[in-house]
């Protein structure tokens, strides 16, 4: 079990340092895009179980707020505001 591990992490870090350092930005942005949407249906499912449309309504959440983050981070006021906010949490 331990060994398939390991070999699952090694796989997971070469893909992650290939999509960090070879492939052009707007890709690798979508490639983490994807991986995060992904987490957040897996999260969803511990959060909400059986509550219908629960798991659906988080990703599409944690979707716009991706989009709203993708969309102001040339604004410096808004990238501190948002900095501040992941300090909070």
């Amino acid at each position: 079990m331990l060994k398939q591990r390991i070999m699952t992490a090694i796989v997971a870090l070469a893909v992650l340092a290939i999509v960090l350092f070879v492939v052009p930005p707007i890709i690798a942005r979508v490639v983490i895009a994807v991986v995060i949407v992904a987490g957040a249906w897996e999260w969803g499912g511990l959060l909400f179980g059986d509550v219908r449309g629960g798991r659906v309504a988080y990703v599409f959440f944690v979707a716009a707020l991706m989009a709203v983050i993708a969309f102001n981070l040339h604004d410096p006021v808004w990238v501190g505001n948002l900095f501040t906010l992941a300090l909070a949490w």
